[in-house]
């Protein structure tokens, strides 16, 4: 960096990822799928606040990841895919980064008094966090595994271990 609008910049570099990872954790992606919804309806099916979720909504608008028509929003269309489930679904590994932020959140504490973070949330600690981090781990997988398959040899292998690596 070598500006204070760069220093700047990067402080607040948070705040568009607090706004996704928000609506990835109270369920609004999955509450307009594919649909065109108010954001009063949207509010009732994720049991959340009307006028803080039109705030919400709109800032994602901002973001362009949702569209607004009237009072309507809908997923944006070069997104669809990353925010609705399917094979490019990118809301596992977001669910993943919403538990993560937690733990990032903690880091001063860590740093002034020397002790482990609480790690939260973890696949060892519970059946929703597993599959969270399961999920989010395939998605990675799914990205990354075609162009992998294509740099392994396997001549006349028979079998394949996958040994988590």
């Amino acid at each position: 960096m070598k500006t204070r609008e760069e220093l700047t910049a990067a402080t607040r570099a948070y705040w568009p990822a607090r706004v996704i990872l928000t609506a990835v954790e109270i369920g609004v992606f999955e509450a307009l799928g594919r649909r065109k919804l108010s954001a009063r309806s949207i509010a009732g099916r994720i049991g959340a606040d009307e006028r803080a979720t039109e705030m919400l909504l709109d800032a994602l608008v901002g973001q362009e990841l949702l569209t607004k028509s009237g009072t309507a929003y809908s997923i944006g269309k070069a997104m669809v895919p990353f925010l609705t489930d399917g094979p490019e679904s990118a809301l596992g590994m977001m669910r993943h980064h919403a538990q993560l932020w937690e733990a990032w959140g903690g880091m001063t504490e860590v740093v002034r008094t020397g002790e482990a973070a609480d790690r939260g949330p973890s696949f060892r600690r519970g059946k929703e966090d597993a599959r969270r981090f399961t999920v989010a781990m395939r998605d990675g997988a799914i990205r990354f595994a075609p162009a992998v398959a294509e740099e392994i040899d396997l001549g006349d292998c028979r079998h394949l271990y996958d040994l988590g690596g």
